[in-house]
């Protein structure tokens, strides 16, 4: 896991849920530091013990709390400057489905420790969308189900993202966009700074 994974669980964690739970989930993990540091990366196993403690103390599946924090990452006032990047993908949602593809590079801009999977979007056509998602690193198709949703909710779309059957090295992530237009969104000013 690298340091910009365990912080932004780290962060979800604290932000939803206190600093209790956060200690007490270091505590199950034997993780001996009080907090994850962006800039470093942290063993395999470490991701596999924080994660299990975190799915007990919050009383989810492990894949429920790595949707939890996509959701997080997008949605959370504290997140704004990721916010604006993946709004970058288009004027509304089915173009920032369309343009998920060069998400990955346009991460490394911001974040260049981040580490996530290639994402490649399919026009299946009528709204429907095939998201396809390298398997690596373990578990971030979630984070980015999560992500989805919530991107969905900040344009005001309706749409669905389920998880479909895996084809060869991907995950595959089925989207369907029942409204494009379906709510008012959460406002998104290009120009802004800040919110």
């Amino acid at each position: 896991m690298n340091g910009v994974t365990a912080r932004a669980l780290q962060s979800f964690i604290q932000t939803t849920y206190g600093d209790a739970v956060w200690a007490a989930v270091l505590a199950d993990s034997r993780v001996e530091v009080p907090s994850f540091e962006l800039m470093l990366n942290y063993a395999p196993q470490l991701t596999e013990r924080v994660l299990g403690a975190a799915a007990k103390h919050l009383n989810r599946a492990p894949d429920e709390v790595l949707e939890d924090l996509g959701l997080f990452l997008v949605s959370h006032a504290d997140m704004q400057p990721l916010r604006r990047l993946l709004r970058f993908g288009g004027v509304d949602f089915a173009a920032f489905v369309q343009s998920m593809g060069d998400l990955p590079e346009r991460a490394r801009m911001v974040l260049p420790h981040a580490t996530m999977p290639p994402i490649r979007p399919v026009d299946e056509g009528d709204g429907r969308w095939a998201i396809f998602c390298g398997r690596r690193p373990e578990g971030m198709v979630h984070v980015i189900r999560g992500g989805i949703r919530a991107m969905a909710d900040d344009y005001g779309a309706l749409a669905t993202v389920e998880l479909g059957p895996d084809e060869g090295p991907n995950h595959r992530l089925d989207v369907t966009i029942l409204s494009d237009h379906f709510s008012e969104g959460r406002v998104f000013d290009l120009a802004a700074q800040a919110e």
